[in-house]
């Protein structure tokens, strides 16, 4: 009997087992109507991976300490009657232009099919290649107000040189003077990249790259925030190129700003930029 007993403990236990596989596969209302026990699964906690990430990368302006770059046309406050054309020259050392620069193809940037050149950038929206010292930049069709010109050497990769004397900021006035000021009060932030399309194996690792003047990053102190609209933001606290990784396909609205110890944005319409960009890996 006591191994009749056993036998039947051991049916029960079996039974009562597959009775709560039963309930779990049915669903909970329907085991409760049965009048067997509730029976819920602890949660899982779940991290989200972040959409991109942003990570620091070493800089080159150590290997171009010699570079220095100079406009000579046209002067600081020109002013520049409406409708006539405005020539940018340029006068540069120890930097050369239209050649690649060493060591660019370990990087697995985007590469400037023109090799190293000058980044001229007129307002905040146009940006232009110069390579040619020999020929001036032509801007015609400049609207009357204020225009700020900025100029920085960039390599075949697109990083800024950040070696003092390699920046050149000029402000000139097309059409009749107004009342508006020359020169914006605080620090500038030229954008370098990121800018346009990346797409195929240029879109696993995106250069983000700024030269700043009249500011100094730090951890406790004022910051460069990278905001991606609708995926989040990053700061960096160094004034070094960094990379965007992992960034989805589709088309980006990038904001850079640079923001006090509380996070607040610095004054002055320099001290951000806005870009659009597209990434298509197909």
């Amino acid at each position: 009997m006591m191994t009749r007993r056993r036998e039947s403990g051991g049916a029960g236990r079996r039974f009562r087992t597959a009775s709560l596989l039963v309930c779990l596969a049915a669903g909970v209302a329907a085991c409760g109507e049965a009048g067997e026990v509730e029976v819920r699964l602890p949660p899982v906690d779940v991290v989200p991976r972040p959409p991109f990430q942003l990570m620091q990368v070493a800089d080159a302006r150590a290997r171009f300490a010699e570079t220095r770059l100079g406009m000579a046309t046209p002067e600081e406050g020109a002013a520049v009657a409406q409708g006539d054309t405005v020539l940018v020259s340029f006068t540069l050392s120890g930097f050369d232009l239209g050649v690649p620069t060493p060591g660019s193809l370990e990087r697995g940037l985007a590469l400037a099919a023109e090799g190293q050149h000058i980044r001229l950038l007129v307002g905040d929206r146009r940006e232009m290649v110069v390579t040619d010292l020999d020929e001036p930049v032509v801007l015609a069709d400049l609207p009357p107000g204020i225009h700020h010109l900025r100029a920085v050497p960039v390599t075949e990769w697109y990083e800024s040189i950040k070696t003092p004397g390699a920046f050149v900021h000029r402000v000139i006035q097309v059409g009749e003077a107004d009342s508006a000021p020359r020169q914006d009060d605080g620090p500038v932030l030229t954008p370098v990249r990121p800018w346009g399309e990346y797409r195929g194996a240029a879109a696993d690792s995106i250069l983000v790259d700024v030269h700043l003047a009249g500011v100094r990053l730090s951890e406790d102190g004022i910051r460069l925030r990278l905001t991606v609209e609708g995926l989040g933001r990053a700061e960096m606290t160094r004034w070094t190129p960094h990379v965007m990784v992992g960034l989805p396909d589709g088309v980006h609205t990038i904001r850079l700003e640079l923001v006090d110890e509380q996070g607040r944005r610095l004054p002055g319409s320099l001290a951000r930029a806005e870009r659009v960009i597209t990434v298509d890996r197909r």
